[in-house]
């Protein structure tokens, strides 16, 4: 009876104790690919504006209409005013938003003009 309560307790330790250290690069993970699907969201906002507008937006306030939760989503966002200056065969290099969180990882996550997501 003992042993068996030594085996179950050791059991449960070594249970949180696996879960206590796979938790903390999980959580990290999971606030940098928020923040990767927050920016995708603006990036995708941002090329239906240009559609309407005829413009990439130079301020985030342009974009409230276009995302649902745009107070949370746009809290952590910069976008890039010369962004809509790029030219077209630089799109894939020219910044158009970035967040302002800082990640656990000490990167930043960017959209680019043609609408990918990286952190750097």
């Amino acid at each position: 009876m003992i042993q068996f309560a030594l085996r179950t307790l050791g059991l449960a330790f070594l249970l949180v104790t696996l879960s206590g250290c796979a938790l903390l690069p999980g959580s990290s993970r999971a606030i940098e690919t928020k923040t990767m699907n927050t920016l995708k969201q603006v990036g995708i906002a941002c090329q239906v504006y240009r559609i309407d507008h005829g413009a990439l937006p130079t301020k985030t306030d342009q974009l409230r209409s276009y995302l649902i939760g745009a107070e949370e989503l746009l809290a952590d966002v910069k976008i890039d005013p010369n962004a809509g200056n790029a030219k077209p065969n630089t799109a894939a290099i020219t910044v158009l938003a970035q967040s302002t969180k800082e990640l656990p990882s000490g990167r930043t996550a960017l959209v680019y003009v043609d609408g990918h997501v990286e952190l750097k």
